[in-house]
């Protein structure tokens, strides 16, 4: 883009200085000179229109290169008689353009074209006698003036795109540094883990705020799990950390839930309607002029919404490499949101009762272990066994569906009975365990696992309706250290 307007300022300056000393310094024909300065400057205007033409670079250089041909040719052909004495330097200015388009092709093509011009008039004007006048001498600081702007020109184009290969260098690093980060995410950690990636990704991003939600499976509730603020005095946090809310009551972030793709406003006053005013206040009120919010898919299902927040409006120019740079990161916290599922969802399998919810014989053994460690014989711990003694006729009987119900319900009026600091487990189709702690007497101990059998005196209801069921129990008694040492044996 800066191209093609350098390019155009200098066609159009050099439309004036052809008219200028064409017309005022040699007194040259007012009709000639002013079409022929009209011609520069339609050039000037095309230039202008090129990248807006089209967006592909190999077209927008070919019309380039033959925009300067023809340019280059415009000044040849003017002063042609005289052998193009002064004005042939003027290549080197479209030169050093076609240059800075990076293609060898077009630099060569141009080279081949202005040595061929040359050789042109070498043949067809072999001697030429030239009067260096005001003209020429004027012409001569025209094309020295242009050559120190388009040098210029060439040393801040190349210092650009230095500095943005550098900016490109270093969000790579980034990301790179972002994605080996999140190779050993876990649920312990994950929320460590994305702090870190706000903060490193805001070196790059350059945003004030940041902030990720997650939506439950029914997409009516959201919850912010983490939050980022450059500034650390600043109060405009949209919400408080963790906090869990209906989408339904929150306006502005409605239509999240229902998007599937990005969405970035470059300059939040310029919504329209009245409920995008609405959204606009919202965000104007916290000094907020430009977002991006961007959907985080677990198994191509919308998880939640990773949304960074700006106080300056932005650039146009800046908006697609952000939204790029933003897009790896939402399939970043999308990857790391598939892992802490299935990790969660291993670890279910392997520690957690499915149909009670209630931590299995493998949980069990590792509470156990952790309560048994140097643990002090002085230290009484006691073990109640629970074992439902009917389940096993009401299965024959009702079908396991109904035994299953009969199980959840007995897990739910166990669950009522549990003290401070105890456990309960579901072990075995028809056994629980309760595990408690807290050193007591004999007698109390035994008051409790009666405490439990009167739990099931009462008929239990199944959710299939078939009626009441009652359930008998039988419960057993341990006690460390009496009963054993270890865990599996205990």
């Amino acid at each position: 883009m800066r191209l093609f307007q350098t390019a155009a300022l200098i066609f159009g300056i050099g439309a004036a200085a052809s008219f200028f000393s064409g017309y005022f310094l040699t007194d040259g024909d007012f009709i000639r000179e002013i079409i022929l300065s009209v011609s520069i400057w339609f050039f000037a205007i095309f230039f202008l229109f090129v990248p807006h033409i089209t967006k592909k670079i190999l077209i927008q250089n070919i019309l380039f290169f033959i925009t300067s041909v023809v340019g280059m040719t415009f000044f040849i052909v003017k002063d042609a008689h005289m052998g193009a004495s002064t004005v042939w330097a003027v290549y080197i200015v479209f030169l050093l353009y076609s240059i800075v388009l990076d293609s060898k092709r077009d630099t060569l093509f141009f080279l081949i074209f202005t040595v061929f011009t040359q050789i042109v008039l070498w043949i067809t004007f072999p001697n030429v006698t030239i009067v260096l006048d005001n003209a020429q001498y004027a012409k001569r600081l025209f094309i020295i003036i242009l050559s120190y702007v388009a040098v210029r020109y060439v040393t801040s184009e190349y210092d650009s795109k230095f500095q943005g290969y550098q900016r490109f260098s270093r969000g790579q690093e980034i990301l790179e540094k972002i994605s080996t980060n999140f190779i050993a995410v876990n649920q312990d950690n994950v929320r460590a883990k994305i702090d870190e990636m706000f903060m490193m990704a805001a070196e790059i991003l350059q945003y004030d705020q940041a902030y990720l939600f997650r939506f439950d499976d029914k997409g009516e509730r959201a919850t912010i799990l983490n939050a980022y603020v450059r500034d650390s005095e600043d109060n405009s946090l949209l919400l408080q950390l963790g906090r869990s809310f209906k989408i339904s009551e929150f306006p502005q972030v409605e239509p999240l839930a229902g998007k599937h793709s990005p969405i970035f406003c470059d300059d939040i006053a310029n919504l329209g309607t009245h409920t995008q005013d609405e959204s606009a206040n919202f965000f104007l009120s916290r000094g907020i002029n430009s977002f991006y919010a961007l959907p985080i898919f677990v198994e191509e299902k919308l998880s939640g919404f990773f949304v960074v927040e700006y106080k300056e409006k932005n650039e146009l120019t800046v908006v697609e490499s952000r939204l790029h740079y933003l897009k790896i990161i939402a399939n970043v916290l999308g990857d790391a949101r598939k892992k802490i599922i299935y990790e969660k969802q291993l670890y279910d399998f392997a520690y957690i009762d499915k149909s009670t919810n209630l931590p299995n014989r493998n949980m069990l053994i590792n509470n156990l272990e952790e309560l048994l460690l140097n643990r002090d014989d002085a230290d009484k711990l006691v073990v109640f066994n629970v074992e439902l003694d009917n389940l096993r006729m009401i299965n024959d009987t009702f079908g396991h569906a109904t035994g299953e119900q009969v199980v959840i319900k007995s897990a739910s009026i166990l669950q009522t009975l549990m003290k401070d600091g105890c456990v309960l487990s579901r072990i075995a189709e028809d056994k629980f365990i309760i595990v408690m702690p807290i050193a007591e007497t004999i007698a109390q101990v035994m008051d409790c696992a009666n405490e439990i059998t009167d739990a099931f005196v009462n008929p239990i209801l199944p959710a299939d309706s078939i009626g009441s069921l009652f359930v008998t129990t039988i419960v057993g008694v341990a006690t460390f250290p009496e009963d054993g040492r270890d865990a599996t044996p205990f």
